[in-house]
C-alpha cells in the first residue's frame, strides 16, 4: 500500500509548509488590490488553496491554520 502525504497550502509542492510557500502566496494575494506578482495561471491556481477561484483571506486563513498543525518546531 503507498502512502501518500496530502498538505494543504503545499504551493510549491515539496510536502511540507513552508516560508516559500507563504511567499508563493501573497505573490497572488489580492482583496482590493491586484496581486503584486502572479505571473501565470498555473502559480494562481496553486495558491488557489480553497478553490474558489480566488487567492483572498480565505485563502491565507486556511494556510494560517494548516500551518499551525504541522510537525516540528
Amino acid at each position: 500500500v503507498a502512502l501518500t502525504a496530502l498538505v494543504a497550502g503545499d504551493i510549491n509542492k515539496d510536502n511540507q509548509l513552508s516560508i516559500l510557500d507563504y511567499n508563493l502566496l501573497l505573490d497572488c494575494y489580492s482583496d482590493l488590490n491586484v496581486a503584486p506578482d502572479c505571473t501565470t495561471q498555473t502559480k494562481k491556481d496553486d495558491s488557489d488553496i480553497n478553490d474558489d477561484a480566488d487567492v483572498n483571506q480565505f485563502d491565507y486563513n486556511l494556510f494560517l491554520r494548516e500551518l499551525s498543525t504541522q510537525p516540528g518546531e
